[in-house]
């Protein structure tokens, strides 16, 4: 199933842009990163070396990425950031900027993993 028949949305309206986007951009994000360092490293590596994304391209990236587990790795990552960032917080006087930085990156994380399931 795709994400729109799941869910009624398009994917690129629940992270904000098109699914593949950063990689057509030549932008490699995290789960990318460790794709093309993990067992599949090689053929990453050869899909992202072309100066063209083509549409299976993409595809075949962002299938080696999930396949992987990389973008579970990357959330794992992130929540453990988040509860760093928040034992630092605590150290602020309560305000609205604390409030602000508090809830935003639960936020992001949380567009990510609706993204994801």
């Amino acid at each position: 199933l795709r994400w729109a028949q799941i869910t009624g949305f398009p994917l690129e309206e629940t992270i904000g842009k098109p699914a593949g986007s950063d990689i057509r951009e030549g932008t490699f994000t995290a789960p990318v990163l460790l794709a093309a360092a993990g067992p599949d490293g090689a053929r990453v590596h050869e899909l992202l070396e072309q100066k063209h994304y083509t549409d299976g391209t993409v595809t075949e990236v962002i299938d080696i990425v999930r396949s992987g587990g990389f973008i579970d790795r990357t959330l794992d990552d992130a929540r453990s950031r988040l509860d760093v960032a928040h034992i630092a917080l605590t150290s602020l006087p309560e305000s609205q900027p604390r409030e602000i930085l508090e809830t935003l990156g639960g936020f992001l994380l949380g567009r990510v993993e609706t993204a994801r399931t």
